[in-house]
């Protein structure tokens, strides 16, 4: 018997643990009665904890100090990379990737702090 994650006992409908037995298989036991039955799971995850997901924008675009950051990386004299910002001739830059599927960055001019995406 199962409901939405929790998982209870066929004989005495206690709530049950999972654990691992010596055939290195998931099982489910009740402490209880002492019944063990299969762990049957169909996307095979028991707990997922994302660190990275939360929304940037707000230390990205109202942190002004943002380009004397030094756990950020930085890219010198990349010929391939200008500032879009009118009259500015900066060859040093500050990136943050926003969206690591796409691999999407923000960059940062550490001259005039212009920011623009690629």
């Amino acid at each position: 018997m199962s409901n939405d994650g929790i998982h209870f006992c066929k004989e005495c409908h206690n709530i049950t643990s999972i654990y691992i037995d010596e055939d290195e298989k998931l099982m489910y036991s009740c402490k209880t009665c002492g019944t063990t039955e299969n762990f049957e799971n169909t996307d095979n995850c028991i707990y997922t904890l994302n660190f990275g997901e939360f929304d940037s924008s707000l230390y990205i675009n109202e942190n002004k100090f943002i380009t004397h950051d030094l756990t950020l990386p930085s890219i010198k004299s990349n010929t391939n990379l200008k500032c879009i910002s009118e009259g500015c001739d900066s060859e040093s830059f500050k990136f943050i990737n926003y969206n690591k599927e796409d691999m999407k960055y923000i960059y940062i001019c550490e001259k005039c702090g212009q920011k623009w995406k690629n």
